[in-house]
């Protein structure tokens, strides 16, 4: 099937979960005409700038211009700025309005409809909204979702500088969610973000489920934190060497995947031995003798694009579907934008999900990886349509003009 056909076909998938199609979005429109000619409808038009249709929201945008009028309340303001493209009247607003404004309209769920369009509208206020957002860490007792929001848009900024806001958030803040947002803030960072992830990772402190995370950051990055990880091998905690190994085997870098065969004859990692013998089985290799670790250019064929995306088809088991979508992305071959977005799609753990699409985001510098995401973000059910979102901001992608 052509790239162009499987598209029409994931649309035709995702334009099923879209809630805000149909009869209903019909009948708004109708009263957005009646309503465009009444100079008393201000109030009604701003409250249709928050309907979750972009055909709504640009047909009440569009009516408010008409009469010359503007909402008053900030987020309503920010959609209407958006929808009629007045780039210059969204930067007339600050990031510290926009959080306590969106915050009394929505949950801001991770995940929400509404979330990715903040996040997106913060990055476009530019640099002067990063170090409002750093102060709202500081001095703002907001809602735990509003701070996650703010986490991820200084990560998704590239503020490097902000580090150690990061570092003091998660010592600080032992709850889960914030420390999740911590790592994932670091993987928007990128490489600034490499020396707190392997911190996390290699923390005797650190909850199980935030070092699988920071571990698969890690991992994301590809060659860069080889050293890091090998180094992590030699940790007195078995949890700690684990997800090195895993992070190191989801690499794809080659002179990881050799340094691991260092674990075949250590005695008291057998559970370690078993998961990466029971990896190599499934990628294809040898799980006895681990002969496919021997050098890199073994390695490298064990590895390779092509084979990861036959094992993504099979779309078997979450452990190496996660293995194979974080090499994939490191690869950024332009051939695994459909089987990436094949699990993106496939309804799997949520996990699985963000990955896909963080995995596109390597890809959006081609022209299938690209359709995908934007495919994802106009289409999507509500969870795809954030990460495809996220994933385009990730890689510098303007998506404004499309929400």
């Amino acid at each position: 099937m052509s790239v162009g056909r499987w598209l029409s076909r994931a649309a035709e998938y995702f334009q099923k979960n879209e809630p805000a199609a149909g009869p209903e979005v019909e009948r708004k429109l109708e009263d957005l005409n009646r309503l465009r000619h009444d100079p008393d409808s201000t109030e009604v038009l701003s409250g249709y700038l928050l309907d979750r249709s972009k055909r709504v929201r640009d047909r009440a945008a569009a009516a408010l211009a008409g009469q010359g009028k503007q909402p008053r309340n900030p987020a309503e303001r920010c959609v209407f700025f958006i929808s009629t493209r007045n780039w210059s009247g969204l930067q007339s607003l600050s990031a510290l309005e926009l959080i306590a404004a969106w915050a009394k309209k929505d949950s801001l769920s991770p995940g929400g409809f509404w979330t990715v369009y903040l996040i997106a509208a913060l990055l476009a206020l530019g640099p002067p909204a990063a170090e409002q957002l750093a102060r709202f860490l500081d001095e703002h007792d907001g809602s735990m979702n509003s701070k996650i929001v703010v986490l991820w848009t200084l990560g998704l900024f590239g503020a490097e500088e902000q580090l150690p806001r990061l570092r003091a958030v998660y010592e600080q803040d032992r709850n889960q969610r914030m420390r999740l947002a911590v790592v994932q803030a670091c993987r928007f960072l990128g490489q600034p973000g490499q020396e707190l992830l392997v911190d996390l990772l290699g923390a005797e402190e650190t909850d199980e489920v935030v070092r699988a995370a920071a571990g698969r950051g890690a991992a994301a990055l590809g060659s860069s934190a080889t050293a890091d990880l090998v180094g992590l091998l030699k940790s007195k905690n078995g949890k700690v060497r684990e997800h090195a190994a895993l992070a190191l085997f989801s690499s794809g870098d080659p002179e990881g995947l050799v340094a691991l065969s260092s674990l075949r004859h250590k005695e008291r990692d057998g559970r370690l031995r078993a998961l990466i013998s029971r990896l190599l089985i499934d990628m294809g290799g040898d799980g006895r003798d681990w002969s496919d670790l021997a050098d890199t250019d073994r390695a490298a064929a064990l590895i390779e694009p092509e084979q990861c995306i036959r094992r993504l088809q099979l779309r078997d088991e979450e452990q190496i579907v996660t293995v194979c979508t974080l090499a994939l992305g490191n690869a950024a071959d332009p051939r695994a934008a459909r089987p990436l977005m094949d699990v993106a799609m496939a309804g799997m753990e949520d996990m699985l999900t963000a990955e896909a699409w963080m995995a596109l985001s390597r890809l959006a510098g081609h022209e299938e990886g690209r359709r995908c995401l934007f495919s994802g973000l106009e289409h999507g059910e509500l969870y795809s349509r954030f990460w495809a979102g996220l994933g385009l901001l990730m890689a510098g992608k303007a998506i404004l003009d499309r929400l």
